[in-house]
């Protein structure tokens, strides 16, 4: 029964590759075209010049200029994202900031009730309805292009070579805490590539908005876009640098690329290769990845706390057919998979207030380039335990109720 689902779902994706219009195809081919040649990778920064605010990329030095191309390619590829952000991550849809969020929320509470409690984050769903609803998301070309610009961000060895230095940094000094040993220094460099540090703020809208507003039973929605999105920028340690490493076909142009690039003779770019992973697959996240954690500790909680909500709106009901039980059960499989031990036991330590100095330190510097739209620092995780719980209790006694309607052959 559950091979022939996967071979549905495949089928299912082949054919909306198939039928994506030609158009389309040479769109997104172009886009990508843009994004490596304004957004390169492989740019070695030196790390006291990186740090988060709206002037990021003036403030971020390279080791080599030329690996830039020169002054004017840094300043195109700033004015190549500053366009994408305005015009497509934020567009018509004008994003509420935090305290105004709070205040429509206390304003709609206290029409119904006397005693308006502080929102925490289970109210995130709530929260993050922008300025005039219902929303307008971008068109599908382009949300999808949003897509492919996140992955071409975090699979960027320069991203993981800052990533992985700073992560160093942080468990030697959680080492040398641990001992008692007194370390003065409680300075922390910024661990995020310039154009994820711009792209932040705005980012982190513009999934909140697409997974609170996106209707979720059009798989073609906002809502779904979204999630990919999100979903891709939480691990950005499913691209892997070794060139063999894959089994998706869709990572078969990349795998070719890379074996052209020893090969030839001319300058080729090598590119990380994407492991998929499946929807119950473990989490590979590992300590090398700490700092990045705490560098977005935000996009690991509020869309968490949005998704939890909206996913009881889906159909885990026996009235509905099994492909879309199916559907269902493996959407919820695919964001919880991601929260290991290790990735929660990080962010509670962090939103709990007892983290190291240098953890703390990138903590704040993420939360200063949130600017206006930082969430609470008094929300906790905690705070989604009701709501997963009652998540899994439905998923649990629904799949119960389909077990008791299934005759000998269906079990």
């Amino acid at each position: 029964y559950w091979k022939e689902q996967r071979r549905e779902m495949y089928r299912t994706r082949t054919s909306r590759a198939a039928n994506t219009p030609y158009g389309q195809r040479v769109y997104s081919y172009l886009f990508s075209t843009y994004v490596q040649y304004f957004v390169k990778h492989g740019i070695t920064y030196q790390n006291e010049t990186i740090d988060v605010g709206v002037d990021c990329f003036d403030r971020a030095v390279t080791i080599d200029e030329k690996e830039l191309g020169g002054n004017d390619s840094n300043c195109s590829g700033e004015l190549f994202l500053r366009l994408v952000i305005e015009f497509w991550l934020e567009g018509l849809n004008k994003a509420l900031t935090t305290n105004q969020s709070i205040q429509r929320f206390r304003n709609v509470r206290s029409s119904s009730s006397s005693n308006v409690a502080q929102p925490t984050m289970s109210d995130a769903l709530e929260l993050s309805k922008p300025l005039e609803y219902p929303s307008t998301p971008p068109p599908q070309p382009l949300q999808s292009s949003i897509i492919s610009l996140v992955r071409h961000l975090i699979s960027d060895p320069s991203l993981r070579n800052l990533i992985e230095k700073a992560s160093g940094l942080v468990q030697t000094r959680q080492v040398k805490e641990r001992e008692g040993v007194s370390v003065g220094n409680s300075e922390m460099a910024w661990c995020l590539t310039p154009a994820l540090t711009a792209m932040q703020p705005s980012l982190l809208n513009y999934i909140r908005q697409g997974l609170s507003c996106g209707p979720i039973h059009d798989r073609s929605s906002s809502f779904y876009t979204a999630l990919d999105t999100w979903l891709a920028y939480l691990e950005p340690w499913n691209y892997k640098r070794s060139q063999g490493s894959g089994s998706s076909m869709g990572n078969i142009s990349s795998r070719l690329r890379n074996v052209a690039a020893s090969k030839s003779n001319h300058p080729v770019e090598r590119r990380p290769v994407l492991v998929a992973p499946k929807s119950s697959a473990p989490s590979t996240y590992s300590s090398n990845w700490e700092a990045y954690v705490c560098a977005n500790a935000h996009f690991y909680t509020v869309p968490l706390a949005i998704f939890l909500k909206r996913a009881r709106e889906l159909d885990f009901t026996n009235q509905g057919n099994k492909m879309e039980y199916k559907r269902s059960f493996v959407l919820v499989q695919r964001v919880l998979r991601v929260y290991s031990r290790k990735i929660v036991s990080t962010i509670n330590v962090l939103l709990n207030k007892r983290a190291d100095v240098l953890s703390t330190a990138l903590f704040a510097k993420h939360c200063t380039n949130l600017l206006e739209f930082c969430p609470p620092l008094t929300w906790k995780l905690s705070d989604c335990q009701v709501c997963a719980t009652n998540l899994l209790e439905e998923v649990y006694s629904q799949h119960q109720k389909r077990k008791e309607a299934m005759d000998l052959f269906d079990r």
